[in-house]
This record gives C-alpha cells, structure tokens and sequence, in this order.
C-alpha cells in the first residue's frame, strides 16, 4: 500500500482507504483461508522481557551472484514494542546466539531484565526430564545482570512473540524483494544491507511503543562480553596448529 500510493507526485489514497482493504483482506481470508489455530493471549508487559531465536530464509530463495544461499537469521525482539533485530548466520551456536544478543541490544542502546528463548541447545542442556541453562549462557546473560528464561519443553507458544515475528519479517522481506525485482545479490554484504533497510523500515513505525518500553529497561554495561570463539583444530607433525591460514 504504501509503494502504490508513493507513485506520483501526490499520494493516490488516504490513511482510511489502508483501513478498508485491510478489512477486505481480513473478511475474505476468513472465508477463503486456512483455519487458524486457538491461541491464549498474553499479557505483555513493556520493558520485562525480550526474546530471541532462529528462523530459517532458504524458502525466500536468495542468491549471492547467482548462486543459491542457505542460511538463517538471529532474530531478537522486544515483545511490547515488537522492536526488532536481525543477524545473518549459518547455525544455531552459542557464537551466533551471543553475537546476535549483542548486536541488537548495543544497537537500541538498552536491556530488558529477563531474555527468553526456547530450549536451544546452545543455552541448554538436557537435565533429567526436562533442561537447564549452560554455565557458559548464565555467565553472559549475568555480564549484562539478565535472567534467563525459557519456554517449557515443546511449548513454543511460550516463546510466541518472536516466533510470530518470524513469519512477519520474512513476509516482509519477500514484499521487499518482489518490489525489488531480484532475489540475486552481488555479494554477502549487500544482501546484509537489504536486510537492516527492511527491519529499519519496520522498527520505524515502533517508535511510540518504543518509547514506552525504553523508560522501562536497564541501561547497558560498560563493555560487550569477551566471548572466545572455540574452535576444534588438529596438532600437526610439527606440534603446531594452523588457525584462519596463520
């Protein structure tokens, strides 16, 4: 809608009009649709939590100079708001989930008391019947004074926040992309930069909610946390390891 109405030099149709094609939309994908599922609504409270996790982009078919990429985002964002921020990456570690973590909360400048996710096996790990937090997540997440939380063991629903925001970004990235005319990009780096204009696009309209939660959250720490990156190297005959070709 809003492409349609920036051709020209004058807008061709009015805030209300948006509102009557959305109910157009919404009476025929009730008729016409699939059924919807029952969910429970929650309570959200501004500036008590944010969550996070993975979603796989392979669907949205992205090239890289032809060639097909496969790969994911870290997606975090703050349930009141829906504020929002996205990493690329290429699996579920406990590299990416803190790399992801950091890039978004130094990004809007502030923390929530409590992050949530499910029960990945980056932050946790099997514990009888059900799972605990890793050591090495309660020792991060203590770096920035949060509280580690998860949704219970195949309750997905309990993380359904971001979850539900998965689905709206990607949707949004393909509109994006059929605007754009190509699912091919040059390089790595330009894709990157596709994708931080879509959430830019989308954060923007946040800005009240925003506002809101921002009076609520903690302030950062002085620095980021020093995360080592562990890798698994082989010793050669000659007592030495090789490390990115040194």
């Amino acid at each position: 809608f809003d492409h349609l109405n920036s051709q020209g030099e004058k807008p061709k149709y009015s805030p209300g009009q948006l509102r009557t094609l959305q109910r157009h939309i919404k009476s025929w994908i009730a008729e016409n649709g699939p059924s919807r599922k029952v969910i429970f609504s929650q309570n959200i409270q501004p500036g008590r939590q944010s969550q996070s996790d993975w979603t796989w982009m392979n669907d949205l078919k992205i090239t890289i100079g032809g060639k097909h990429l496969e790969h994911m985002v870290y997606h975090f964002m703050l349930p009141y708001s829906c504020w929002e921020s996205v990493m690329l990456c290429y699996s579920e570690s406990f590299q990416t989930l803190t790399q992801g973590y950091e890039k978004a909360v130094w990004e809007l400048g502030f923390i929530a008391p409590e992050h949530r996710t499910d029960n990945l096996s980056a932050a946790t790990k099997k514990h009888g019947n059900t799972r605990e937090f890793t050591l090495r997540w309660q020792s991060f997440l203590e770096h920035y004074h949060v509280t580690p939380s998860r949704n219970n063991p195949g309750e997905s629903q309990e993380n359904g926040s971001v979850e539900k925001s998965h689905d709206l970004f990607k949707s949004s990235v393909n509109q994006e992309l059929l605007l754009r005319g190509s699912r091919n990009f040059a390089t790595i780096e330009a894709y990157q930069e596709f994708l931080e204009a879509v959430v830019a696009h989308r954060n923007a309209g946040r800005k009240g909610r925003l506002s809101e939660e921002i009076k609520l959250l903690k302030e950062l720490p002085n620095a980021q946390f020093d995360t080592p990156e562990q890798l698994s190297v082989r010793v050669c005959s000659g007592s030495t390891i090789n490390i990115d070709k040194v």
